[in-house]
């Protein structure tokens, strides 16, 4: 019988780049249909599109790094309720802007902050040319404060400490995801929504908490180094 505790998480790879027999938005629309419905920005930017997605499966959740040129992107109440989709989205912003307006929040994402997506509520947004760090759980596997709060468009701001150790956590996860145990991997996601939480002042980190963090924090910085 196959060690679960060792199993390595799935990867998922996706480069997509125009061509003259290959459709790259079409395909990207299409990868994202049960999440948004995406439009590009600009006159006739499909020949320049270019997309890339790269993420590994950590358990019930997803870790993944994502770029693409400017686009649209909206999720109404419709779309939400067909779909079926009951996520949260950790969204760190490496390069580029969003800006958009979650059910009725505006939204402002700069480089090297941190926000927050539900997907169980409609949304309306535009990027310029980005990257993104993002981190996809199922709303029952966050921590109440999260679970129980409006932090649908909530942003955390680079300029605060808080949020600059959050981003370079969810870097070192990025980093190190290929190799974690589902073990590890499940702590690391807790660690991650523990940090948030500090970061958006919901409730101060405990000692228990603490005692949970630094394990994987270390295990996080060693991969990253």
């Amino acid at each position: 019988m196959a060690n679960l505790d060792k199993q390595a998480p799935a990867h998922i790879e996706l480069h997509l780049a125009a061509a003259p027999r290959l459709d790259a938005f079409g395909v990207w629309h299409a990868a994202l249909t049960d999440m948004f419905d995406v439009a590009l920005v600009g006159r006739d930017p499909a020949p320049q599109f270019r997309g890339d997605v790269s993420g590994f499966h950590l358990g019930d959740s997803l870790v993944f790094n994502n770029a693409s040129r400017a686009q649209r992107l909206v999720r109404s109440a419709a779309l939400a309720r067909r779909s079926g989709i009951d996520l949260v989205m950790l969204q760190y912003q490496t390069s580029g802007s969003l800006r958009g307006d979650y059910d009725g929040r505006t939204v402002n994402l700069r480089a090297g902050d941190v926000g927050f997506l539900d997907f169980a509520r409609p949304t309306a947004s535009e990027d310029t040319d980005f990257s993104r760090l993002t981190l996809l759980v199922p709303r029952e596997r966050l921590p109440p404060a999260v679970r129980n709060r409006d932090v649908h468009g909530e942003v955390m701001r680079a300029e605060e400490a808080s949020t600059r150790l959050l981003a370079r956590f969810m870097e070192a996860l990025w980093w190190s995801a290929g190799s974690l145990s589902p073990l590890q991997a499940a702590s690391a996601i807790d660690t991650a929504f523990a940090l948030a939480e500090g970061a958006r002042g919901m409730q101060a980190i405990g000692e228990d908490q603490q005692n949970a963090i630094t394990p994987a924090l270390r295990r996080m910085a060693v991969s990253y180094i």
